[in-house]
């Protein structure tokens, strides 16, 4: 499959919501020239105008929505791939760092020396 040009998604969601509202302005126009008083003749502008068009417009904001997630998607790849490579530049850098290794946690886990010892509060004891 072939990947869109850099614009294509972006203009197709504009293209979408623009479409959306002159639907909703089609709509009510439709509905503004009807007998006010009568509702029943309202109706089928109101569903294929209104209905229609914000079905239009909920199309486009997801296909922004979309288009916005996988291009952030895109720059914290980037992002990772920048950081994983200064970081395997620092370990060939430092050669006594990777012999060593990470220094061993204390008894306990990392946090353990943080924590108090004992329970924090006293067990419940039954009033007499």
């Amino acid at each position: 499959m072939r990947k869109p040009p850099p614009g294509a998604t972006t203009w197709t969601a504009v293209s979408l919501i623009a479409l959306g509202l002159i639907m909703i302005f089609l709509g009510w126009n439709g509905a503004a020239g009807e007998q006010a008083a009568d509702l029943r003749s309202q109706f089928p502008y109101l569903i294929s105008g209104g209905v229609f068009g914000l079905a239009l417009i909920g199309a486009g904001l997801v296909l922004v929505r979309t288009f916005e997630a996988r291009r952030d998607t895109q720059s914290l790849a980037a992002h990772l791939e920048r950081l994983t490579a200064a970081v395997e530049r620092l370990e060939a850098a430092h050669p006594a760092a990777q012999a060593q290794g990470t220094p061993a946690d204390p008894p306990g886990g990392p946090y353990a020396a943080a924590v108090p010892q004992g329970p924090a509060v006293r067990p419940w004891e039954p009033a007499r």
